[in-house]
């Protein structure tokens, strides 16, 4: 690994385990089950941890499970995230999906402005290439 990736890989771990610390069954993602929790999650492409994707769900099992691996499985995902899953011949075993924030849903416009926060917080930051198809929304 070299040490952008290193350095990329390293922040990612702080961000996760800074915002996880309630949620430590979030370890295992397939036994996470309250549909009244949603937030902001990162995806992060395990073959080069620099490139991530941001967004923010009401409901992670749905999103990560039914939404965005079905989606790129089939090639119906918009945008970047997409082209780049198609380009590197990617699986959907080749990312991970992680929680960066756990919010109330029953208040979205708080969870787009966490979501555009975290967004500009990678997009500001050399180390890391963000796969969002649009960034501020």
């Amino acid at each position: 690994m070299n040490s952008k990736m290193s350095k990329a890989f390293s922040k990612l771990s702080t961000d996760i385990k800074l915002n996880i610390s309630d949620f430590d069954a979030l370890m295992n993602l397939g036994m996470y089950q309250d549909p009244s929790k949603g937030g902001i999650y990162i995806c992060i492409y395990l073959k080069d941890p620099r490139y991530v994707y941001i967004g923010r769900t009401v409901d992670f099992n749905t999103r990560w499970y039914k939404q965005h691996e079905r989606q790129l499985q089939y090639n119906t995902h918009c945008g970047y995230f997409q082209k780049f899953f198609n380009d590197n011949n990617c699986s959907v075993d080749d990312f991970e999906w992680q929680i960066l924030e756990p919010l109330p849903i029953n208040d979205i416009k708080l969870m787009e402005a966490h979501e555009k926060a975290w967004i500009r917080k990678y997009d500001n930051d050399d180390n890391y290439i963000l796969l969002n198809s649009q960034k501020y929304r």
